[in-house]
């Protein structure tokens, strides 16, 4: 699994091992257009973890203007576990979207993505500036 993260997500897909609240689709296009390097294992995070901190971005007003993948679909799924139970986590970033897989028991449970594109690079040192 860690060893080709990518191939890893691709094989849950194809075998079917997607909960029917993942935007299928979007996902496989998403890791498609990734880079090997591009898809990452994080490690193992508690679902209660997950959900809080999915309900940050939700409450962000800079995540509030962006596109968004999958992020209330992920929270309904997490608000059903138990808040100890452990989700692998694994990043996925193209050139459009950047955002998280989350996998339970070699079953993608859920995904949140945001499009990028909606920062802005500021060059030089800018200490006024969080």
């Amino acid at each position: 699994m860690k060893e080709n993260p990518k191939f890893f997500l691709l094989e849950l897909i194809e075998k079917g091992s997607v909960s029917r609240l993942v935007d299928v689709a979007f996902l496989i296009r998403n890791i498609n257009d990734c880079k090997e390097h591009e898809v990452t294992f994080l490690g193992a995070y508690s679902a209660l973890f997950l959900r809080d901190r999915i309900k940050i971005r939700l409450n962000s007003p800079v995540v509030k203007k962006m596109k968004t993948v999958g992020l209330n679909s992920s929270l309904k799924t997490l608000n059903e576990m138990d808040d100890f139970d452990l989700v692998d986590v694994f990043s996925v970033k193209n050139n459009s979207y950047a955002g998280d897989c989350f996998v339970f028991f070699n079953k993608i449970i859920g995904i949140e993505f945001i499009k990028k594109g909606l920062s802005k690079k500021i060059e030089g040192f800018h200490p006024d500036v969080e």
